[in-house]
């Protein structure tokens, strides 16, 4: 996997390329943008994956990402409760 940066706003958005050095989408170059929102107590992190190839590449990469951040929540919970 590689990629370039496009946009780095401190504590607001990230913006970079998604290349796979390998398998089906070898070569092909998307596009990933995260957001961060101040909501209080919480931050919200909203994640848009651009330019898929295809619909399975969607799907893949939907799965991916789920997973993802399922084990940030998890972390994350851990890190609050000191474990």
């Amino acid at each position: 996997l590689s990629g370039v940066f496009e946009e780095v706003t401190p504590n607001e958005k990230l913006v970079y390329t998604w290349i796979w050095g390998h398998g089906d989408f070898e070569g092909i170059e998307t596009l990933v943008t995260l957001e961060f929102a101040d909501q209080g107590d919480t931050n919200e992190v909203r994640l848009t994956h651009e330019m898929l190839p295809s619909e399975t590449a969607c799907d893949l990469h939907q799965g991916g990402w789920s997973s993802s951040f399922d084990c940030l929540d998890r972390l994350l919970a851990e890190i609050r409760e000191g474990t």
